[in-house]
């Protein structure tokens, strides 16, 4: 049962992984506008699902292409940007993220930590490498 959920996150992530590359090669910001996730404690990455922090409140992220080719993110509150990080957070220079996937992993978690009512949700060089960054 175990080895089955893996496999089925691993596919859900190679497909999230080859819609990011599409995306990519295509050159259009407009394909990644459309990959917006809405967030719960209980959601990876590669899972869309209606979610609420609260009944008043739906935290989401998407991913925005920036400088150099490189990725960012946008971390919105009911509709509204209430962030946008064009960098690596918590890292000297102006470079961000190389790939959209890891965007994306660092935008799920400052948005696992609003919902958590962790205001700023500040992203620490600990976490970074522990998601291999």
């Amino acid at each position: 049962m175990k080895t089955t959920k893996n496999f089925q996150r691993m596919v859900a992530a190679m497909a999230f992984m080859a819609t990011m590359n599409f995306a990519m090669a295509q050159g259009q910001q407009a394909e990644l506008d459309d990959m917006i996730r809405p967030v719960s404690p209980g959601l990876a990455v590669d899972e869309v699902g209606h979610r609420s922090a609260s009944p008043a409140q739906e935290i989401t992220f998407r991913i925005v292409q920036v400088a150099q080719g490189t990725f960012g993110y946008e971390v919105a509150r009911d509709g509204r940007t209430y962030i946008r990080q064009e960098t690596v957070p918590g890292r000297a220079g102006v470079t961000g993220f190389a790939t959209a996937e890891q965007a994306a992993r660092v935008a799920e978690l400052a948005a696992k930590k609003l919902i958590n009512g962790i205001d700023p949700p500040t992203i620490s060089q600990q976490e970074l490498a522990g998601m291999g960054l």
